[in-house]
């Protein structure tokens, strides 16, 4: 299938599957598949530094797909009004840290430059 982005590319957007699914693939090995209505690439558009905003995985469609893309300013803004949305992409990514992790297919550093939702909402109003 077609790669929508590649592992440690620099990310700055967040995508909603909205139709079709899609494969993560950490280190060559398919970790997980992803139905519609997924959130991906959330880790990389929500980090504190720009500049340190790798992909964790690569994601590859399993055929025809339709994502919606939501880009760092839209999720920052989008934040900051839905601090419940917030919490709720945030748990969700935490939830998938942690499992990458516990495979092994990811060290704790790798996590440190992810906002939290208050503190992404608090940088924004400033």
């Amino acid at each position: 299938g077609q790669v929508i982005f590649h592992e440690g590319s620099y990310g700055d957007k967040m995508y909603v599957l909205h139709h079709g699914s899609v494969e993560v693939v950490i280190q060559d090995f398919v970790v997980a598949k992803l139905p519609p209505g997924s959130v991906f690439g959330e880790a990389a558009a929500m980090s504190k530094n720009v500049a340190a905003a790798k992909r964790n995985a690569t994601i590859r469609a399993r055929g025809l797909c339709d994502c919606r893309i939501i880009s760092r300013e839209a999720l920052a803004h989008a934040v900051s009004n839905f601090p419940n949305d917030a919490r709720l992409i945030e748990r969700e990514m935490n939830k998938r840290l942690s499992e990458l992790r516990q495979k092994g297919l990811l060290q704790e550093e790798d996590r440190k430059h992810v906002f939290t939702s208050s503190t992404m909402v608090h940088e924004e109003k400033e």
